[in-house]
């Protein structure tokens, strides 16, 4: 018998984690999203919100990264979960990358950026699910 390494978690705990902090990116990008909107459509007293819990989405997805690599998870998996983090870092900086284009044609694509982000973080979550049931022992 084959035990696993004491320093990693067997690949068996990586895709439930990595499910949950998916769903968990996804239901926290849809919060952002709806954060975004109040502030658009009932004034400017929501932006606060909006800055501080984008920040708690960083940290999120920053463990989600971890999650994946730390637990073997498939590498799509890995890579997909670190070009979401630089999609946010893309988000965080999107005005000021604007502003030092000179292009506010670009501020637009915050939302834009914020529909990947959420159609990735489902993504993410829907391979993790089907690696779930790929290393659940069969019964025989």
């Amino acid at each position: 018998m084959v035990s696993a390494s004491p320093t990693r978690p067997p690949r068996r705990v990586g895709p439930p984690l990595v499910l949950t902090l998916a769903a968990l990116s996804a239901g926290a990008i849809a919060v952002q999203v709806f954060l975004a909107g109040l502030n658009v459509f009932l004034g400017p007293r929501w932006w606060g919100w909006h800055i501080a819990f984008g920040h708690g989405v960083g940290v999120l997805l920053l463990v989600q990264a971890a999650a994946t690599w730390l637990t073997r998870m498939p590498a799509r998996s890995r890579w997909l979960s670190l070009g979401m983090v630089a999609l946010f870092c893309l988000q965080y900086n999107a005005r000021t990358l604007a502003s030092l284009l000179d292009a506010p044609y670009l501020i637009p694509l915050h939302a834009v950026n914020a529909l990947a982000l959420f159609w990735i973080a489902t993504t993410l979550a829907g391979w993790a699910r089907q690696a779930g049931r790929e290393t659940q022992p069969s019964d025989g």
